[in-house]
């Protein structure tokens, strides 16, 4: 396991909680990705400000950019 800070929703229209999460390490055909940018996309706000019903809570932005870090393959 490792630490990872996210971005994390648990009402809408409430701010953002940054958190230090664990995370499992890569499983089978996926990598760990150290990420220097990230950002909050247009499906992200509509989670924050309600419009598009989402289980809650949950970590935000899937758009970023990284550094492979560690993957396992076959």
């Amino acid at each position: 396991m490792f630490q990872t800070k996210s971005a994390i929703l648990y009402k809408s229209n409430e701010p953002l909680q940054i958190e230090t999460l664990n995370q499992e390490e890569p499983k089978h055909d996926e990598v760990r990705i150290k990420v220097s940018v990230a950002g909050i996309c247009a499906s992200d706000l509509h989670y924050m400000v309600g419009d598009l019903p989402m289980p809650m809570p949950v970590v935000l932005d899937h758009d970023g950019s990284g550094i492979v870090e560690s993957m396992v393959q076959k």
